[in-house]
């Protein structure tokens, strides 16, 4: 998880993933080639509240190759 909480609520956030060492904590083994999916959740079914969830920008870069998630 990246961010809980109503701190911030209204503004916007910049997070930055190792893709690979979280695929090494969660997974384990041997990692695969290459990326095929991203997934972008956003969640509110906790506290059985209605919420709005916005994403932008987001991309999966290694090392000077950029490959952005919502082209």
């Amino acid at each position: 998880m990246l961010q809980s909480g109503e701190e911030g609520l209204g503004e916007w956030h910049q997070h930055s993933r190792p893709v690979l060492a979280d695929y090494d904590e969660s997974v384990g083994g041997e990692p695969p080639a290459r990326i095929v999916g991203v997934w972008v959740i956003g969640a509110a079914v906790f506290n059985r509240r209605p919420a709005e969830a916005y994403f932008a920008n987001a991309a999966v870069i290694d090392g000077n190759v950029k490959v952005e998630v919502f082209d």
